[in-house]
């Protein structure tokens, strides 16, 4: 919670969304409450910014991108990339964080 910004959102791909992600969800408390889903996710590094890897049973599932605005650095978007497509422009790697 402390990382999140008061007005953050996630978004999700449509995959993301057969998975179970909610379609609209705002404010700090919802999206904590969402991101609870993505339960054992592994911090990540994509691009040079901060994600969380979701691979239950060691398969990729879901890569989350994490999006800071403002002076505060907090966390104010969430991509949810589930679409195979997607996860393949990527390249996330896993931290010991």
């Amino acid at each position: 919670m402390a990382l999140l910004d008061p007005d953050a959102a996630p978004r999700a791909d449509a995959a993301a969304d057969a998975l179970g992600a909610p379609e609209e969800v705002s404010g700090a408390g919802s999206v904590a409450g969402f991101l609870r889903r993505a339960r054992g996710a592994k911090a990540a590094i994509d691009e040079g910014e901060p994600a969380l890897v979701w691979a239950p049973g060691g398969r990729l599932r879901v890569i989350l991108r994490l999006s800071a605005a403002g002076r505060s650095g907090k966390v104010t978007r969430i991509d949810a990339v589930a679409e195979p497509s997607g996860r393949e422009r990527l390249a996330p790697v896993v931290t010991d964080l």
